[in-house]
């Protein structure tokens, strides 16, 4: 798994407590299948090196982080 990948595993895990303490209820089948449809996604941009450009899928992860308001 490439390290990057483990980053959004991680962020993903992180916003959960996020969204717990603001007191919602979570959807968690439609939240899993939005993070695996986020990450098969972010999978498909070629980030492998050479020539390592990750231009594509950091835009990806920007558009992400602001829609979400992170």
């Amino acid at each position: 798994m490439k390290p990057f990948c483990l980053r959004i595993l991680c962020l993903l895990f992180l916003l959960v407590p996020a969204t717990a303490a603001m007191g919602q209820e979570v959807d968690w089948k439609a939240t899993g299948g939005e993070a695996v449809d986020t990450l098969q996604h972010y999978l498909r941009f070629n980030t492998t090196n050479p020539p390592g450009d990750v231009t594509e899928a950091a835009g990806f992860l920007q558009d992400i982080i602001e829609r979400e308001g992170i």
